[in-house]
């Protein structure tokens, strides 16, 4: 007896998604024809057209996230993950800020494959996202552009997935500082991150220099080559700027020491070029002459100087980070947009859960209300709840359209109108179905007669 409860075999593969609303749609369409002259006047029709069309919409979402977890499911290993957990999460964390589930389930996949850590309830992951969104959405990027460059700076510094607010901070504090986003400094960063870990260079002296040279007119591709180019010079022996800096240490009675040696003394990027800056000067050269590339020179020259003090000025601030990235997203995230990620992870939840259901007994739909002809009681009973899940989806409709103009205070509200139009309608046709199954067990012979008529028909 039906309780209320809609039950879902969750053997179900949800792989088919496709084929499964195909299937569900054809036989939805062919009972439209045959209802259609059998049953004059009954309102099936649009009922069925209108749960048609909305499995459909309702499909496109859900198979969007799922694909994206079977993705990232590969790199489960042998971890047994809370995947309806993990839904919950991506949902929760899309509504909040508005980022597409799907989006997030793509950039779990980059996470794990970049070495975020896999557990059953994916707490670790789930918080590095968090903070990625944030960082992504404050940044004007993408997310999963985000999540690897974050991975990136983590990996080559050796840090640990905790860092990765601290991570994401210094690189809202780059944009903050310097005429750049993260979105740009994403695409660059892989290039001169390894080569500044490896020559003890930290990520806030690399965030000060970038913030410095982009403020000064450089745009962020040119100024990461430049700093590359800088930092390789400095760092590998044989190159002018290692030449130039270990005559320019000694000259300044240090003896001669490597860039390596003064990083792991303590001394920041703008301190080292002051000193080679004293040198040249005495030398009678230009701080330029001092490197075998210009786009070293170039660079030395803007951190250097009258810029040295700007420098040291952003480099402060690249440790005072905490809350930005939350901060940055906040005021980039607007309500309406929030609203209709809102309202789609609702569709979401709705299709994980009643598109399978639907799947399970539109097959022997049709046959069940053809079974039904003889018995207005229970063919009236599945109209009305039929009717009801039509309502549900304009309802659904409608709030996705309120959402252009939807304030924040209305975001949960109609969210969860939403979902509460659909699960009572769903619950009313699960009753309906019940008692259309004690007719499809009455009229077996009926419903033989009604298909060959519908077969016919077609």
């Amino acid at each position: 007896m039906f309780d209320g409860e809609i039950r879902i075999d969750t053997r179900i593969d949800t792989s088919g998604i496709d084929k499964g609303v195909n299937e569900v749609q054809g036989k939805l369409s062919r009972s439209i024809k045959g209802l259609s002259s059998l049953v004059k006047g009954a309102g099936f029709a649009a009922a069925f057209a209108a749960i048609s069309k909305g499995i459909g919409q309702i499909a496109e979402s859900t198979e969007k996230l799922e694909n994206s977890l079977r993705a990232a499911s590969t790199l489960f290993g042998d971890v047994s993950v809370d995947m309806d957990g993990l839904r919950d999460k991506i949902r929760k964390l899309s509504s909040e800020t508005g980022i597409a589930a799907d989006a997030i389930g793509d950039a779990l996949y980059e996470a794990l494959s970049s070495g975020v850590p896999v557990t059953e309830d994916m707490g670790e992951a789930m918080e590095f996202l968090r903070s990625s969104a944030d960082a992504a959405k404050g940044g004007f990027a993408d997310l999963t552009q985000t999540v690897t460059a974050t991975a990136a700076v983590i990996n080559a510094y050796g840090l640990s997935v905790s860092d990765a607010e601290r991570v994401q901070g210094v690189l809202i504090q780059t944009q903050n500082k310097g005429m750049t986003t993260i979105g740009k400094l994403a695409t660059g960063l892989a290039r001169v991150i390894p080569t500044a870990a490896s020559f003890g260079v930290s990520l806030e002296q690399i965030g000060a220099a970038l913030s410095t040279t982009t403020a000064a007119g450089t745009q962020t591709d040119e100024a990461i080559t430049g700093l590359n180019s800088l930092l390789s010079e400095l760092g590998k022996q044989g190159q002018t700027g290692a030449e130039g800096l270990a005559d320019a240490t000694e000259a300044a009675g240090m003896g001669r020491k490597s860039f390596q040696q003064l990083t792991a003394e303590g001394y920041d990027l703008s301190e080292i070029l002051g000193i080679m800056e004293e040198y040249a000067e005495k030398s009678g050269k230009t701080l330029i002459d001092m490197f075998g590339s210009i786009e070293a020179g170039r660079t030395a020259l803007q951190l250097a100087g009258t810029n040295a003090e700007k420098f040291a000025e952003n480099l402060e601030a690249m440790y005072d980070t905490e809350g930005l990235t939350a901060a940055a997203a906040e005021k980039v995230t607007t309500n309406v947009e929030r609203l209709g990620i809102a309202i789609r992870n609702a569709g979401s939840t709705i299709g994980r859960n009643f598109e399978p259901t639907v799947q399970n007994v539109a097959g022997g739909l049709a046959d069940m209300v053809n079974a039904m002809f003889g018995n207005r009681d229970e063919a009236g009973r599945l109209e009305t709840a039929l009717d009801n899940v039509k309502t549900a989806l304009e309802k659904y409709k409608k709030a996705q359209e309120d959402a252009k103009t939807a304030t924040d205070e209305t975001t949960i509200a109609m969210a969860e109108m939403s979902q509460e139009a659909f699960s009572k309608a769903i619950i009313e046709l699960g009753y309906a179905l019940e008692y259309a199954e004690k007719a499809y067990l009455k009229n077996e012979d009926r419903i033989a007669t009604s298909n060959s008529i519908i077969e016919e028909m077609e």
